[in-house]
């Protein structure tokens, strides 16, 4: 078990409402004309509050993994494991409007509860050797990601998969020790003790994310995404496969 704290989180509430003020002027000229900033705990129409819960709690994490080794022989060994974890009390700040004009902010950072993450994956190993100068292992990972994620920060958040879900990862490495030559002196110092490693991996591509819009709030100046609206009968497909081969 792995607690987090809500510090990031809430750490923007100190720059807010009650602790600065802030007066942008668009197109403005320099020196600019723009008034001053009001006190900081003075509300305008810009003004952006914060509202926690009465009781924040604090995000945690259970993870947990179970192995299975079986020796396949004298110099090999097969390992089946399941890796898991699951996230708790995340915190995901969101935005709410308020239409009532007696109130003196008209936006305010919320913490809502509920959200959670899951991480599932299975996971195949082979090791093996060949005497004391050849060894290889190989693993096979299938993995599944869920998390929230709103990239607009007035619309709640979705549950889906995350940015760092990567279902498929082939891995496989090899060493040779090159055996030695001459039993001593020079020949012996310059062509012994030297080796070849090997290492080829294949995974499947991370999720790509939509961003949509770049919107600009002008009482705020912030920028966000707005994210991407889907429509009937739109399709698209993204494939990506990575080659890479390292050795010496």
């Amino acid at each position: 078990m792995l607690f987090d704290n809500p510090d990031r989180a809430v750490a923007p509430a100190f720059a807010a409402l009650g602790f600065t003020s802030t007066t942008l002027a668009e197109d403005a000229t320099i020196p600019t004309t723009a008034p001053a900033p009001t006190a900081p705990d003075v509300p305008g129409p810009g003004s952006l509050g914060y509202v926690f819960p009465q009781r924040l709690e604090n995000p945690y994490s259970l993870q947990w993994n179970v192995s299975l080794e079986r020796a396949t022989g004298e110099h090999g060994s097969f390992v089946f494991s399941c890796v898991g974890a699951s996230g708790h009390d995340l915190l995901l700040p969101q935005r709410r409007q308020i239409s009532s004009p007696t109130m003196p902010i008209q936006e305010v950072v919320t913490f809502p509860s509920g959200y959670s993450s899951r991480f599932d994956s299975l996971q195949l190993a082979y090791r093996g050797q060949y005497h004391s100068r050849l060894s290889w292992t190989t693993s096979l990972v299938w993995g599944h990601t869920l998390d929230f994620e709103g990239l607009n920060p007035w619309s709640a958040p979705t549950r889906g998969n995350a940015d760092t879900d990567v279902r498929h990862n082939l891995q496989a490495a090899l060493s040779w020790t090159l055996p030695e030559r001459g039993t001593r002196g020079f020949v012996h110092n310059a062509l012994s003790g030297w080796g070849i490693d090997g290492r080829y991996f294949l995974r499947s591509s991370y999720p790509v994310t939509v961003f949509g819009n770049l919107f600009h709030d002008p009482a705020t100046g912030e920028r966000f995404y707005t994210g991407a609206d889907s429509f009937p009968g739109g399709r698209s497909t993204c494939l990506t496969v990575h080659f890479p081969v390292a050795g010496c």
